[in-house]
């Protein structure tokens, strides 16, 4: 596709014609992204507009980058056929799961017809006779059984009606009402009617029964916006003004020159200088514009993004300042009290206010 368009360029510069994606700035070895959908578009044109211009925002969305390296093309087209392979096996994994509910429904539509066969058909056989037994076996199995045909239906309903997840899903198990920080995110491996398959990170496989899953909170990282998060930097309080509204001003410029990891910047926040700590905190509030299972694209943008910050502030002299914290010593004194030598009071339990730098 580069060689591709280098040619097309070169025809064009040749006839004295206007290529139809400029090709000024563009580095070496790299393919623009909207040349890239106009092929998708043009290769569609039997199609509605409608439908092209859905498949454009799709392919700008799998690629944020404007200029396409071969790297990020392998990427993106790796995960579009991952992607794929998920779906493709959580349809398989649905119908499993239908085929196993259709046969339960025609088993138990067969009970009723084979009883009802039994108890209208004359056989010469007294069953006034079989009511209480009968009635007292199903009440004995029902009271043995206790919650677990409930449960079991539960979880059954559960996967089938509410589909929290498919195969591939990165989920979160946690207690209901909590926020799943401290739980650890699975990978959904194995659908099924009674019991779900779950791998960890460690490799470890776990079979988590439905309605377990049911009682629980499940969090679907896969099926989550992208994340936003503020980032808080602290500065000395006797900073000028000027210098602050300049440091919020860069952090809000370098995060809108950097599309392909972050969205516009929403907002930002200066708060009251804090005198007992010494500092003043700058607070901006960011959105990432990759999905939340990217963990190592939104780690690289955060590290991108501190970076620049730790570079700018020491270019402008400011210093990263953090709380002053208090720290309580106890010292053991070595002397003897019995004889009249007391402890200095400074080597008591006492409270020495520190102000760490970054």
């Amino acid at each position: 596709l580069e060689r591709e368009f280098r040619h097309e360029v070169a025809r064009c510069e040749a006839q004295g014609m206007e290529p139809p994606v400029d090709p000024a700035g563009v580095p070496a070895g790299t393919l623009p992204r909207e040349r890239l959908v106009r092929w998708c578009t043009k290769a569609l044109r039997r199609k509605r507009a409608n439908f092209r211009r859905r498949v454009a925002a799709r392919v700008r969305s799998l690629f944020p980058q404007e200029h396409l390296c071969e790297t990020d093309f392998v990427a993106a087209v790796e995960a579009a056929y991952k992607e794929q392979r998920f779906v493709s096996a959580s349809v398989d994994a649905f119908d499993q799961l239908n085929q196993h509910v259709h046969g339960v429904l025609v088993s138990i539509w067969a009970g009723l017809l084979a009883l009802a066969g039994i108890f209208l058909v004359d056989w010469g056989v007294d069953f006034d006779s079989w009511v209480v037994p009968l009635s007292g076996t199903m009440l004995s199995v029902a009271l043995v059984s206790g919650r677990v045909p409930y449960e079991i239906f539960s979880g059954m309903l559960f996967i089938l009606l509410i589909r929290p997840f498919d195969i591939g899903d990165r989920i979160l198990v946690c207690d209901p009402g909590d926020t799943g920080k401290a739980a650890e995110d699975v990978t959904v491996k194995e659908v099924g009617l009674l019991s779900t398959r779950l791998v960890s990170w460690q490799g470890e496989e776990h079979v988590a029964q439905n309605f377990v899953l049911h009682k629980s909170t499940v969090i679907n990282l896969t099926r989550s916006r992208p994340p936003a998060e503020g980032m808080t930097v602290q500065v000395p309080a006797s900073t000028p003004h000027p210098q602050l509204r300049a440091l919020m001003d860069a952090i809000v410029k370098f995060v809108n020159d950097n599309p392909g990891d972050w969205q516009p910047v929403p907002s930002a926040d200066l708060k009251c200088p804090d005198y007992a700590s010494g500092v003043v905190e700058v607070t901006v509030f960011l959105a990432s514009t990759h999905a939340r299972t990217e963990d190592g694209l939104i780690d690289a943008a955060r590290n991108r993004l501190a970076m620049f910050v730790n570079v700018y502030m020491a270019s402008t002299g400011l210093d990263a300042e953090m709380p002053a914290a208090a720290v309580r010593a106890a010292v053991r004194w070595a002397g003897d009290a019995g004889k009249g030598d007391p402890a200095p009071p400074l080597l008591d339990s006492s409270v020495v206010h520190v102000k760490p730098r970054q």
